[in-house]
């Protein structure tokens, strides 16, 4: 049996974790906010960072040109300063907007959204079902 030599030891360097957080628009109640990704392979910059939410967002006033912090608004200048699992609320050159209260916006639930649903007769013949609400736009 030949005598083999060990080998070299494998260098490792720390992995970098991509953060996932949730971003809303400036005083807009109604928007349930865009889960975004950041990889730091990516997106090099905070600026590239925020162009890309531009791109994804589509704010009434145009450029996402702050992040900013839902309960304070304490303004985000750095993705390093972005944490992994936090909110954060994107806006123009448009001052924060306080009395939307971000933390408690929620998207409606899958079935509230489903507009037709498909249910059973007595005899097993699938049923399409329509919202009342479709049926009054009818009249």
């Amino acid at each position: 049996m030949s005598h083999l030599s060990p080998l070299p030891p494998i260098e490792t360097r720390a992995l970098q974790v991509a953060k996932k957080c949730k971003i809303f628009r400036n005083g807009d109640p109604h928007y349930f906010g865009k889960t975004v990704t950041l990889d730091s392979r990516r997106i090099r910059s905070f600026d590239a960072f925020l162009n890309g939410l531009t791109n994804d967002l589509k704010l009434r006033n145009g450029a996402v040109r702050k992040l900013v912090t839902p309960t304070h608004g304490h303004r985000i200048r750095d993705l390093a300063d972005i944490e992994d699992g936090k909110l954060y609320v994107a806006a123009g050159a448009e001052t924060f907007d306080k009395s939307v209260v971000y933390t408690q916006i929620e998207a409606p639930s899958p079935r509230r959204r489903n507009r037709h649903s498909t249910r059973s007769d007595e005899r097993g013949t699938n049923i399409s079902v329509t919202s009342p609400w479709e049926t009054l736009g009818h009249l």
